[in-house]
């Protein structure tokens, strides 16, 4: 095969790969959900997608979205700019992100008020987990905020997130941590 023909081929196996799709998510399922559920539309995701949350208003603020029980591939899952934030509840376990993998939770209340404590875990991940705009818990602590522990990640990136500790101390064991304009309480 001469070299030109290697290249068109190779070029179209990466178009396809670098393509991204968002799903919508909606726990109403008001119109334009793909999902009511984030587990299933977390496996139906590709490397690179996008999982929108859509907030559930203000009239209904105890409906939540539960996380998937695992979390191994770069995907990027956003909260809709409303009022509520999407409210995260129930444990989050990030395990096995490949090196070329980026997580990013955006925009996303993780709120121990509305069910169980949640617990935010990771492991053994070569790629990066990037927390944006997240609020863990609140200041009122009126119940325990969130149990954070990352053990063996390459890269753990916090901006613009508020953590409220509420009597659990946040565990980092052999990661690289940064943390950008982000309250630790």
């Amino acid at each position: 095969m001469d070299p030109c023909t290697r290249l068109l081929l190779a070029l179209l196996l990466v178009v396809p790969a670098l393509a991204q799709q968002t799903w919508v998510v909606d726990r109403l399922n008001r119109p334009g959900t793909h999902f009511t559920d984030l587990p299933a539309a977390y496996a139906a995701a590709a490397p690179g997608d996008i999982l929108q949350l859509r907030s559930t208003g203000t009239a209904i603020p105890w409906i939540l979205y539960t996380p998937p029980p695992l979390i191994d591939k770069g995907v990027k899952i956003v909260g809709e700019h409303a009022t509520p934030t999407p409210i995260i509840g129930g444990n989050l376990y990030i395990r096995n992100l490949p090196a070329a993998h980026t997580l990013v939770l955006a925009g996303l209340w993780f709120n121990p008020h509305y069910g169980a404590s949640p617990s935010i875990g990771a492991q053994d991940n070569a790629g990066s987990i990037v927390f944006e705009q997240c609020k863990f818990g609140d200041r009122s602590c009126g119940s325990f905020g969130p149990n954070l522990w990352f053990t063996r990640c390459a890269l753990v990136t916090f901006s613009q997130c508020q953590l409220f500790c509420c009597g659990f101390a946040h565990r980092f064991e052999d990661c690289l941590l940064h943390a950008n304009d982000t309250e630790f309480r």
